[in-house]
């Protein structure tokens, strides 16, 4: 089974397209940021743990940077500066989401 097949299959919706995947790995990405923070925290004994972890922890945060930064260029995202246009912006692709149609 394909990859666009699998997920269709996964998400009962049609094939998934750049700006669902990009918008899907920032969401994935911001997730592991805080999962690492929250780990990082809780191993203030162990040095060589906490220093591996703060590395993922960078890594993640490199990531989303690059990410964020590929949805701007794209113009799926806009950096926050005018909160109400991305709310505005946020709004409009959830309504766009909800009428895809259900298999």
């Amino acid at each position: 089974m394909a990859t666009n097949e699998l997920l269709e299959e996964l998400t009962k919706q049609d094939a998934v397209n750049d700006e669902f995947l990009a918008t899907e790995m920032a969401t994935d990405a911001k997730a592991a940021i805080l999962a690492y923070a929250v780990a990082v925290s809780e191993v203030l004994e162990n040095k060589e743990a906490r220093e591996k972890l703060k590395k993922h922890l960078n890594h993640a945060i490199d990531a989303h940077e690059e990410i964020v930064d590929y949805l701007v260029e794209k113009g799926i995202y806009e950096a926050p500066e005018n909160l109400d246009e991305q709310l505005e912006k946020d709004i409009k692709q959830a309504d766009k989401i909800l009428e895809l149609p259900k298999k």
